[in-house]
């Protein structure tokens, strides 16, 4: 009884350590990987719409409001900021480049007021910026 006992331990160790083994050489890296893409695709989410608020802000600035402007402009900086909160520390040239994006935002509140034209070319920046970060692509087709 004690050797058959014994065997099923050992035979049931072994399934879990098969298992677990399965797991960390074939499941692991690939959970990680979709965890990674998901990431970037909320980032780019994330740049999208920031990309859409400098658009709206723009729009106020050459339709000559100012308050509309500088609401969207914090939404652009809100969103941008978000953004520097997600990118992955490992990922350093990104983060640097959203950093200086995060910066510049914050400096377009001033220049609505004193200078339009230089925040309507800080806005193009940035939009042109986190589409050259953060290039839209395609879906992927339905199966």
């Amino acid at each position: 009884m004690k050797k058959a006992l014994l065997a099923f331990v050992l035979v049931d160790t072994l399934l879990i350590a098969g298992a677990i083994a399965l797991y960390l050489v074939f499941f692991r890296p690939q959970i990680l990987a979709i965890e990674s893409r998901r990431d970037e695709a909320v980032r780019a989410n994330v740049a999208m719409t920031a990309r859409v608020h400098a658009v709206e802000a723009r729009l106020a600035l050459a339709s000559g409001d100012p308050p509309v402007a500088a609401r969207a402009a914090d939404d652009v900086r809100a969103q941008i900021d978000l953004l520097l909160t997600r990118i992955p520390k490992d990922h350093a040239r990104e983060r640097e480049d959203v950093r200086g994006l995060s910066e510049r935002s914050r400096l377009i509140a001033d220049e609505i007021q004193r200078d339009p034209a230089a925040a309507r070319r800080d806005l193009e920046l940035i939009d042109a910026r986190l589409a050259a970060l953060y290039p839209a692509t395609p879906a992927a087709p339905a199966k």
